[in-house]
């Protein structure tokens, strides 16, 4: 939950227009320096229950790729409403898998699989737990844009499948959300170690101060900024969220 510069063990939360974001570090043996030695679960754990138990109607969204990072964020969460009653559920969890339509069968099996498991569990427990998958409109999928329209196949330069097939379709749900509620909060898992591998290059991609967004502290805009495009929602796209 500590990123490199961002002192404490408190998640990030970034104060955006209609969302928030509060992204989970995790680790293999689920302990980090910077807790003291502390267990990072039992952390992550503490967060979630007061984050859940604030009085407003936001509701959460929970990225799920499948992976261990954001398998770990939902079993946190699922084992959160568990252990509440029933009468202090009240707040709509929503877990959301981006399907680009040409992922490996291997993968989105995978993924199919443990959403299924998660929405028969929560019927069968009473959580307020919705599952979801988005996919791309059809004019915006892979081989449409390729073939039909005679796009180059996706290259360092010209990314445009992030963009039609995982950005679009899942800001589209988030802003879904955000006009019933009005807000929502992102809860995103990202592995401790991605930051330290990935630093130098993200670094000398950093935009400049006056980029940056506007009212938050540094580390916040740059820490929110990395974990929207773990979801799959570009800069851009989050400042409008709320409009």
């Amino acid at each position: 939950m500590s990123s490199s510069g961002f002192a404490g063990c408190r998640p990030c939360y970034a104060a955006l227009q209609g969302w928030r974001i509060l992204a989970v570090r995790t680790d293999v043996d689920g302990t980090m320096e910077e807790c003291g030695g502390g267990n990072l679960f039992d952390a992550i754990r503490r967060e979630i229950a007061e984050e859940y138990a604030q009085p407003h109607e936001k509701r959460w969204i929970v990225g799920f790729s499948g992976g261990k990072d954001s398998t770990v964020v939902a079993h946190l969460v699922v084992e959160h409403l568990l252990s509440i009653p029933r009468s202090t559920r009240t707040r709509p969890v929503h877990i959301v898998a981006n399907d680009t339509l040409v992922e490996s069968p291997l993968v989105i099996g995978h993924v199919r699989e443990r959403l299924a498991e998660i929405s028969g569990a929560s019927a069968a427990f009473g959580l307020p737990i919705v599952v979801a998958t988005t996919t791309p409109d059809v004019e915006q999928t892979f081989w449409i844009n390729l073939i039909g329209r005679g796009y180059p196949s996706p290259n360092r330069s010209f990314r445009w499948c992030t963009d039609r097939m995982k950005i679009q379709p899942t800001s589209q749900y988030v802003r879904s959300q955000v006009s019933v509620s009005g807000e929502v909060i992102l809860l995103l898992g990202v592995r401790r170690n991605e930051s330290r591998i990935g630093r130098p290059v993200r670094q000398r991609r950093a935009p400049q101060p006056s980029q940056r967004s506007q009212g938050l502290p540094r580390i916040q805009a740059d820490r929110g900024a990395r974990c929207g495009r773990s979801l799959g929602i570009s800069g851009d796209e989050r400042t409008s969220l709320g409009r």
